[in-house]
């Protein structure tokens, strides 16, 4: 396989793709761009010399020269953009959210199953540093048996839906959207659980937001239960005044060491407190952003590998199909006040 075509549909958080530019041994090339946003398209388009343009995804689609599509639209949108792109033959990488039901992610799953095509579903969270050291440090055994694993994700999404309007006009479906990203930490570490219970809250702090029967609730905790007795547990709160906490949150608990935030304590010196970066051998990044640019780098440079080496990416539609199957379980948990089952057959 020689030189790998991208197309890039959505060009907010879409034109984090363009990180891949600065990464000199890529065969990763980005041919082709689509945005809504004229001024935004042309923009970018001539900012980086990119030979082709659209504000008709189709269009895009109908290219030869591209092989893989980045999704990065609003939420609502994915599922149809996905199958358009398989039937058009195009490999995917689509942004976090993936979709925001789990009729549409069996849907998709079984398209990737009729065409073969590979999907990415672009889990940052994966691919950030401190917590991917934490999970080599996991595999490494040197926390020794993990007992429970908890993560959040806590942002005050006034400002955002300021910035981008479409999550209220639409509107994004705060558990599928933004529960995602813990969610899937838990799962990363934790493998899927059988249940959840789970509890949610309609805050009504910013009335461009809709509210009613219980679609909109932007506050959410969920208890994991695994066959095994290991405990998870996830916390999603969009509609707060942000407090002084990371926005961002992992911890995972062993019963030879635990980490907290990228923070390592072991069983056998409970006075030192480390790094996880220092207790764990870092693997060779090349890649010296931190931010979401980083991640999505890294993400486009795991699934080349994947395209090179017919590997099943980290997040393949199955994963991001049974990851949608919890929140769906965490859904209805919410509305029924019960423990639910998860979905697992697909």
């Amino acid at each position: 396989m020689g030189k790998i075509g991208v197309g890039i549909i959505g060009l907010g958080m879409g034109k984090s793709m363009f990180g891949i530019q600065q990464i000199p041994d890529t065969d990763l090339e980005i041919r082709g761009i689509c945005d809504t946003d004229v001024d935004r398209l042309e923009s970018i388009r001539t900012e980086h010399n990119v030979p082709f343009a659209t504000m008709d995804y189709q269009e895009l689609l109908q290219q030869d020269e591209i092989d893989i599509v980045g999704i990065y639209t609003p939420d609502p949108l994915h599922a149809q953009h996905c199958l358009d792109a398989l039937d058009c033959g195009k490999h995917i990488i689509c942004t976090k959210g993936f979709v925001d039901s789990l009729d549409d992610a069996v849907s998709v799953l079984q398209k990737t199953r009729e065409t073969g095509l590979k999907l990415m579903v672009g889990q940052t969270c994966r691919f950030r540093p401190d917590f991917m050291h934490t999970h080599r440090l996991m595999e490494s055994g040197k926390l020794g048996n993990i007992v429970a694993a908890e993560a959040h994700y806590v942002h005050d999404m006034r400002s955002v839906l300021t910035a981008t309007p479409w999550r209220h006009q639409m509107p994004q479906k705060t558990l599928y959207g933004g529960v995602c990203h813990p969610m899937d930490l838990i799962i990363w570490f934790l493998g899927f659980p059988s249940a959840v219970q789970a509890i949610a809250h309609e805050s009504g702090i910013d009335e461009r937001y809709p509210s009613g029967q219980g679609y909109f609730n932007d506050n959410w905790m969920a208890n994991l239960i695994y066959e095994d007795g290991r405990l998870g547990r996830v916390l999603g709160l969009y509609g707060i005044c942000h407090a002084p906490m990371p926005m961002l949150g992992l911890s995972v608990y062993g019963t030879a060491g635990s980490v907290v935030n990228g923070q390592a304590i072991f069983d056998d010196d409970h006075r030192s407190v480390i790094p996880v970066e220092d207790a764990v051998a870092m693997a060779a990044d090349e890649i010296a952003d931190v931010g979401h640019i980083g991640e999505v780098v890294r993400y486009m440079l795991h699934f080349e590998d994947c395209l090179k080496h017919d590997k099943q990416p980290l997040i393949n539609a199955e994963v991001g199909t049974k990851v949608i199957a919890v929140l769906d379980a965490c859904e209805r948990s919410a509305r029924s006040g019960k423990t639910e089952r998860v979905q697992s057959a697909f």
